[in-house]
């Protein structure tokens, strides 16, 4: 397939951030037992001993009582022109960031990106309110960067360098 096929096909990017509804304490602190009681019985038994067995499905379980601790917020990014666009109409204006570097964007930029990559049975307002009143600064945080991230489409920083070979 040529790369002008490629491109043609390419679809936009979509990730999940998770949203904790539920208190995790315990659920972590069970999880965590059992990975320490794990890292004790794979050395002890062997592979295909009914205890590693048993140890398997209650690490199973652990892990599922910890997910259940978190709803997953769709993201899906907006089209390269509908990102320009949006970033056009929140413009930092000269604004500086606390570093004294300028902004890329107008504060305002962050939360209407949010609000237009977001997915799910949730209404926009809905939204705005839970930006407004549920979420922390650092959820709020970590929300934003998720879909400013997701529409960058900035190579994975965690490729290696030399993960591909140059053609020669």
């Amino acid at each position: 397939m040529s790369l002008r096929e490629r491109i043609a096909q390419r679809a936009r990017a979509k990730t999940s951030w998770p949203l904790r509804i539920d208190d995790t304490t315990e659920a972590q602190a069970a999880l965590e037992a059992i990975e320490h009681e794990a890292r004790i019985l794979i050395g002890t038994y062997e592979a295909d001993s009914p205890e590693i067995a048993a140890l398997k499905v209650r690490l199973e379980e652990a892990r599922v009582a910890v997910d259940a601790c978190y709803e997953q917020v769709e993201l899906e990014a907006l089209t390269p022109v509908d990102f320009e666009a949006l970033a056009a109409e929140h413009p930092a204006n000269g604004e500086v960031g606390p570093d004294g570097e300028p902004k890329a964007w107008a504060d305002t930029f962050g939360p209407a990106l949010l609000l237009e990559c977001v997915r799910g049975d949730l209404e926009r307002a809905e939204w705005e309110k839970l930006l407004a009143e549920e979420l922390t600064e650092g959820e709020k945080i970590s929300l934003i960067n998720a879909a400013i991230i997701l529409n960058m489409r900035s190579p994975n920083p965690g490729l290696p360098k030399g993960w591909r070979s140059t053609p020669s």
